[in-house]
């Protein structure tokens, strides 16, 4: 027989009515409430500036194996089937950008960058050499981190993932074609219908009917929002992500950096495929081991200007003899032009600044009146991100017709983020012929 200790009794008759207070809590709830049944732990990984993918993990031992959703679908459709892979390793799975509970951006759908999401999890969770399981759309982004980081990977099971060029094969008249073609009873026609869409065991019903195969209710359930009768409402992935993913699959419209070469007089893409992320990463010493001999990047100027969200940054005077003034939060004097002071509505026009005069030192400094809003998502422009992660990454920064790049305008900052960038700077003016060049010590 057991003896217990008063305290220890205390102890466990709290932990007991705490339980018990808890059941008896869920027990009043409504009974439209679901929960994930799946063992799951879930997290939210920062893979991009403003971006977090959701990551599930369902535990096991071994090697880490990583389990990737097709088109359209998130890391819970894998709910039923990943307990279990359990038995022969750690399993994971992420949720691309763009749906369930991932971030949902604006840009930053290529397949690199889809890519790219699924090696910052590997660092962030710091996996070793996992092996990753993907289906349909995921075998591009696994063919891209096999390219490309082959080291950090132990192999790749490709789910019917071989073949899938575009996002939304409907859209291509070939595979309707073929589509059509199909027997009656495989080729089911018939869309979705309320009655469908009355519960999620209706619409499971629908799949089951229409593709041969239900998903787990939970990745309904992050297919499409919930309404409050218990009925299935919209898509939560919109249109714009679909879209967005269907281009950056396609390649007829290129991104990240691609080479280019002059064939029969047009240019035409082809050969080196890679991202400024990819740079960084390679480092000055990797990137020549890939390409040893000189390249010439080439920016156009409105993708290389910086893109932050700006808001306005200026004082109100509540007392004293600038009673009612705006004023520079530098000198706490009113701002002025031609001896006018201003007023609010004239920063709303325009981003606006003074060269201000220390009356002590009696020097001259360049005061902006505006800075970055940290309240909202900021995009990184390739300007931007060069100026941030690669100083001095280039030998030679050439900017060109830079006499149209002057004053506060958001090309002629990046120009000046771009002159930290590369250890020479020369600009051209593109009137003149004249040049200006900048020489900087190599660095270590």
């Amino acid at each position: 027989m057991y003896r217990v200790s008063l305290s220890a009794a205390l102890g466990i008759a709290g932990a007991l009515v705490l339980v018990l207070s808890i059941d008896s809590t869920r027990a009043s709830e409504p009974a439209n409430i679901w929960r994930d049944p799946s063992r799951h732990v879930v997290q939210l990984v920062p893979v991009d500036e403003g971006v977090r993918v959701e990551v599930l993990n369902w535990g096991g031992s071994g090697r880490d194996l990583v389990l990737l959703a097709g088109s359209g679908n998130t890391a819970h459709v894998f709910d039923d089937f990943a307990p279990k892979l359990t038995r022969f390793g750690h399993v994971y799975g992420i949720t691309r950008r763009g749906y369930g509970a991932s971030t949902a951006p604006e840009d930053g759908y290529s397949e690199q960058r889809l890519a790219e999401d699924v090696l910052h999890v590997i660092e962030k969770l710091k996996l070793k050499a996992p092996v990753l399981i993907g289906h349909s759309m995921s075998g591009e982004e696994m063919t891209r981190l096999g390219d490309n980081h082959s080291a950090l990977l132990s192999g790749l099971v490709y789910l019917d993932a071989l073949e899938d060029p575009k996002d939304v094969p409907a859209d291509n008249p070939q595979y309707m074609a073929l589509v059509k073609k199909l027997p009656a009873g495989i080729h089911k026609t018939g869309g979705i219908t309320k009655d469908d869409k009355s519960s999620f065991a209706a619409l499971a019903r629908w799949y089951k009917w229409r593709i041969g195969v239900a998903f787990p209710e939970s990745e309904f359930r992050n297919m499409y929002e919930a309404n409050p009768d218990g009925s299935v409402g919209k898509i939560r992935a919109s249109d714009r992500t679909y879209d967005l993913i269907g281009k950056g699959a396609d390649p007829k419209e290129p991104h990240g950096i691609n080479e280019v070469r002059l064939r029969r007089g047009e240019i035409v893409r082809e050969g080196l495929h890679t991202s400024l992320a990819e740079l960084r990463r390679l480092g000055r010493k990797g990137w020549r081991k890939l390409c040893p001999r000189t390249t010439i990047f080439c920016i156009g100027r409105e993708k290389a200007k910086l893109s932050y969200f700006w808001k306005h940054c200026y004082g109100k005077s509540r007392s004293g003899r600038y009673l009612g003034s705006l004023t520079n939060p530098d000198t706490g004097c009113p701002v002025e032009t031609d001896g006018v002071r201003l007023s609010a509505l004239d920063f709303e026009k325009k981003r606006l600044h003074e060269i201000v005069e220390d009356s002590k030192a009696g020097k001259t400094k360049y005061s902006a009146l505006w800075q970055a809003d940290g309240n909202k998502i900021v995009r990184m422009a390739p300007t931007e991100y060069m100026g941030r992660f690669m100083p001095e990454w280039w030998d030679y920064a050439i900017a060109d017709e830079i006499h149209q790049l002057a004053g506060d305008t958001a090309q002629g900052n990046a120009l000046g983020v771009l002159n930290k960038t590369a250890r020479r700077f020369l600009g051209l003016t593109g009137t003149s012929g004249q040049s200006h060049e900048r020489h900087t010590s190599p660095s270590s």
